[in-house]
């Protein structure tokens, strides 16, 4: 009987989100962990859910770490004004590398990201799993058949809470060059859906920020409009100084035939959908909000490359 051949797995990155990324990994049977990487080695010792968790290689020096071992898949879980760097450091050795977001702090560094990866033929797949809630792929298919006919106006609202202890707890966080402010931190997820729903190039931008905790650097709070080369209109609102806990995640869209609004904590909840058309209406009650992880996606997709 022939051996099972497994995929040779390795993360940068042992903070809190690994484990979001190991719930995904050990549902794929051709995926193995055979290294992790972190600076600190404390973070080891706080690591407590991974199968054979002493058998796996411990690095704290990437270079180290991507020199001595063969990966099939990289995955960086490492703070956002690192990325650039790890990226361009494991795309040397690796085919396939999963990048938690956002892609960088700079728009500048991402567009080199994105030359280096296509000219070493590497694959970079960034982590935006709200794009595979029910809920967003309902309305992205509305969109798409034109159930809402013309679209006028998108919003985006995040409402959510991130106190002072919570940008205590890691130095990185709430300074420009390594969080990025709560744009491309929290809000990057809403505004790729807003992006991606969308599909037009941006005409204009303005927009406004300030900081609700104002002991930070980076600022925690935007409101923004935008105007679509297609005359589509936006407004963005995201503060993560909502108190006292998480109040909403939402996008909502209004077109000349109907609106959907999709609400929750996560953009996770149809909250509300008109469309004229009955059949349509009787999908809508039967949607629900479970979501899939888009490292899952992304690894199964890798597997079968």
């Amino acid at each position: 009987m022939k051996k099972k051949i497994k995929l040779k797995l390795g993360i940068i990155g042992c903070g809190r989100i690994l484990k979001k990324h190991y719930e995904a990994i050990s549902k794929i049977d051709k995926l193995e962990i055979i290294a992790l990487c972190d600076i600190d080695i404390k973070a080891f010792k706080k690591i407590n859910y991974i199968n054979n968790f002493d058998k796996i290689k411990k690095y704290t020096n990437i270079n180290n770490f991507l020199k001595n071992e063969k990966l099939d898949i990289c995955v960086i879980c490492t703070p956002s004004g690192l990325h650039p760097n790890h990226v361009s450091l494991a795309s040397k050795y690796v085919k396939n590398i999963i990048l938690e977001k956002p892609m960088s702090t700079s728009l500048n560094q991402a567009y080199e990201i994105i030359k280096k990866t296509k000219k070493r033929k590497c694959n970079t797949f960034i982590v935006k799993q709200n794009r595979l809630n029910k809920p967003i792929i309902f309305l992205k298919n509305l969109i798409k058949k034109k159930m809402l006919g013309k679209i006028k106006l998108i919003t985006a609202r995040v409402r959510w809470n991130r106190s002072l202890d919570y940008f205590k707890q890691a130095s990185w966080r709430g300074k420009w060059k390594s969080d990025g402010g709560v744009l491309a931190n929290q809000a990057s997820h809403h505004l790729d859906l807003l992006l991606w729903l969308i599909g037009s190039k941006i005409n204009t931008v303005s927009a406004l920020s300030t900081k609700i905790v104002d002991k930070i650097e980076a600022h925690d709070t935007v409101i923004g409009n935008i105007k679509f080369e297609n005359n589509i209109i936006a407004n963005i609102e995201v503060t993560t100084g909502a108190l006292p806990k998480n109040l909403e995640g939402s996008i909502s869209v209004f077109g000349q035939k109907g609106s959907v609004i999709i609400g929750g904590n996560s953009v996770n909840i149809l909250e509300h959908a008109y469309v004229n058309n009955k059949e349509i209406k009787k999908k809508i009650s039967t949607q629900n909000t479970q979501k899939t992880f888009m490292v899952l996606v992304i690894l199964d997709f890798i597997t079968k490359l």
